[in-house]
């Protein structure tokens, strides 16, 4: 029993003593690092809504939090706190100077802050993402620890890889199940992230690191090391994500120009047997998707520039530059580029797009940060990576461990000029900015000066504050908890005990509209169908109001919120005012919007003004015939209804005619 003691005691010695004089917050910090490093692609969960990214972005900050609390206590004990190189810590302050005031001066600043429900990237996850790096940063890492941290992110990278290779295959229950426009899209894994284009970018950041890691010198299994290449990049190609499958070819071109290795004869005999195992790969797995559904060709065809996923991309950036020169110094505001996208998109871009589609996110992550952040922003975030990556080109060409780093944080950058930022990624990125930043230029500590009672109060005093702040990071994911439960309810036709659920999520983390609406929503049927008395039409008034002071931008909730009122003009004598002025303030935000016209012409026949109603009647017409929407499902009825009515009031009314032309000739 004593030697088995001694020998679990001296395993837990050898751990706590990675460095040498056994500095026991350093070593805390570095595996609160290797431990986000493996589990930061894991978590998702289908019991919460909004399941991929929410419990990544809780994971990083619950991480940022403890590694924030250990350096602020080993910073009082040495009465010394390690910061990065000071041009690196002024663009760090400068970058979150301007973003706070980005969140200010935005559309909707609780949304900036907070952020988007389902992207959850608002301020305060951006704010951990520059603390992440901030303190990785300020830590001086050996070269045992980088090999420690290395086989961290492979082993996380090979768990989600491998799972998303079983979707990929539809080993059992685990098959794909995001199908949208073709068998193709049945075969795209997207593993832990949800969506195929945020798994690539995901493997791209990870596949020059598995490669640099098989290809380390050191005593160990090189064989071995290659496995994580072989399971990394059969993931990355099944993924069939263009821009992460450039980014991935562009970072291994980073690594060969930075480390320029030495092909020994072993390097070699690797490079040949992962090479030839790849091409075999790569040639089942292509070759699979072919065969099941030959159209997946189609996303190497040319003509996609001009017609298909590229134009329409192309037209994204074109209103995404358009909304940068409204807004140049300081955007619209972290996630409300879906507003600012409404607001900018022109002809073009609804000709090539699905009806009514808008994007909350340009795919460019320049332009991301411009529409959103602002060129401020976007210039101090640049300088930052631009100055580290600059830096790090000296130290990768002695290190092949920091030449892969390097070459998976610009291969990632490279896909995200083609997707957008995900918390299950770009922790990892500034994490890798951080080893970078410090292995190239170094830190420098600052000295305080602390009484025998602060250097005991304080850590008591920081362990309370971490404590709290790791309660309150995890409330939007207990109330997405409640509220899906809420959501499964309704849509068994449980509406009294789903309302329950809502009313728990909303009390966990009061800030989100979704909630209040699927409230409102449950309200207004129980209302209806179930004869609930005037006190539930009460509460869905109050839940809607809330609705549209915490998105006044939200079309969807602007347009619902119009239709609420103008249901029920009984409960407030301005309701139809109401109701008008919500549906006027959607369609200038969404001038496209075909069900907002026809809306707000109903509500201005009830107020008696079919002057006005007919106008927008017509103006819904002509809409629709331009861009080939008359027969649009979701509102063929509608438009049909409009023409009438017009005839009715005109029986020589053009738009009308030329509709039911337009109609007959389709037929």
């Amino acid at each position: 029993m004593n030697a088995m003691s001694s020998m679990v005691m001296g395993k837990v010695k050898g751990v706590l003593e990675l460095r040498d004089g056994g500095n026991l917050d350093h070593t805390l910090r570095l595996w609160t690092i290797v431990a986000l490093c493996t589990l930061i692609p894991l978590p998702f969960s289908s019991l919460v809504e909004c399941g991929y990214d929410l419990p990544k972005a809780t994971l990083l900050l619950i991480a940022t939090i403890m590694l924030g609390f250990l350096w602020i206590r080993e910073g009082i004990y040495k009465q010394g706190f390690v910061l990065p190189n000071k041009p690196i810590s002024i663009l760090v302050l400068l970058a979150v100077v301007s973003l706070a005031i980005s969140t200010v001066l935005s559309i909707n600043p609780l949304r900036s802050f907070v952020g988007d429900f389902v992207r959850t990237e608002g301020m305060i996850v951006w704010i951990a993402y520059f603390l992440l790096f901030f303190l990785v940063s300020g830590m001086s890492f050996t070269g045992k620890e980088i090999h420690l941290i290395l086989k961290a992110l492979l082993l996380g990278a090979s768990l989600v890889s491998i799972f998303g290779i079983a979707q990929f295959f539809g080993v059992g229950s685990l098959a794909v199940t995001m199908a949208e426009n073709s068998p193709f899209e049945t075969y795209r894994p997207y593993s832990t992230f949800g969506n195929p284009m945020m798994f690539g970018q995901y493997l791209a950041l990870i596949f020059p690191v598995s490669l640099a890691f098989a290809l380390m010198p050191g005593p160990r299994n090189r064989f071995m090391a290659v496995i994580p290449i072989i399971v990394v990049g059969s993931a990355l190609i099944v993924t069939f994500t263009r821009g992460a499958w450039l980014a991935a070819a562009i970072s291994l071109i980073v690594i060969v120009a930075v480390y320029r290795p030495k092909i020994d004869a072993q390097t070699r005999r690797i490079l040949l047997a992962t090479i030839s195992i790849f091409i075999v790969a790569a040639v089942i797995l292509l070759g699979a998707t072919f065969s099941r559904d030959p159209s997946a060709l189609s996303r190497f065809n040319p003509s996609e520039v001009t017609f298909g996923s590229v134009k329409t991309r192309l037209l994204t950036y074109e209103v995404a530059v358009k909304a940068v020169k409204e807004r140049p110094l300081f955007g619209y505001g972290l996630e409300n580029f879906e507003a600012a996208f409404a607001q900018n998109r022109g002809d073009a871009f609804v000709s090539a797009a699905r009806f009514n589609e808008v994007s909350d996110r340009s795919h460019n992550i320049v332009l991301d940060l411009a529409a959103s952040g602002g060129i401020l922003f976007l210039t101090f975030f640049m300088a930052l990576i631009i100055t580290v990556f600059l830096s790090a080109v000296r130290s990768g060409k002695e290190s092949m461990a920091i030449a892969g780093i390097l070459s998976g944080a610009v291969g990632y950058l490279v896909s995200l000029l083609s997707g957008f930022s995900i918390p299950g990624a770009t922790s990892l990125f500034f994490i890798f900015l951080g080893i970078l930043s410090h292995r190239a230029m170094g830190g420098h500590i600052v000295r305080v000066a602390m009484g025998d009672i602060y250097r005991k109060l304080l850590p008591v005093i920081a362990t309370i504050i971490a404590g709290i702040l790791i309660i309150v990071s995890l409330l939007p994911l207990m109330s997405a908890y409640y509220y899906m439960q809420g959501e499964n309810l309704r849509r068994a036709r449980n509406f009294e005990p789903a309302i329950e659920y809502y009313v728990k999520a909303i009390s966990f983390f009061p800030w989100y509209e979704r909630y209040y609406m699927a409230a409102a929503g449950s309200y207004v049927t129980l209302y209806v169908e179930e004869g609930y008395g005037e006190t539930t039409i009460s509460e869905a008034k109050k839940a809607h109001d809330r609705a549209i002071e915490l998105d006044p931008y939200g079309s969807d909730i602007l347009f619902y919120g119009g239709l609420f009122y103008q249901a029920y003009k009984n409960l407030d004598p301005e309701a139809l005012n109401k109701s008008i002025s919500l549906f006027e303030r959607q369609l200038i935000i969404d001038r496209y919007s075909i069900p907002g016209r026809l809306a707000l012409a109903d509500t201005y026949e009830q107020a008696g003004a079919p002057e006005k109603a007919n106008r927008l009647r017509e103006q819904a017409i002509e809409l629709s015939a331009r861009f080939g929407w008359l027969n649009q499902p979701m509102i063929s009825d509608r438009l049909k209804d409009a023409a009438r009515k017009l005839q009715a009031s005109d029986p020589s009314n053009q738009v009308a005619a030329r509709y039911h032309r337009l109609i007959a000739n389709q037929r």
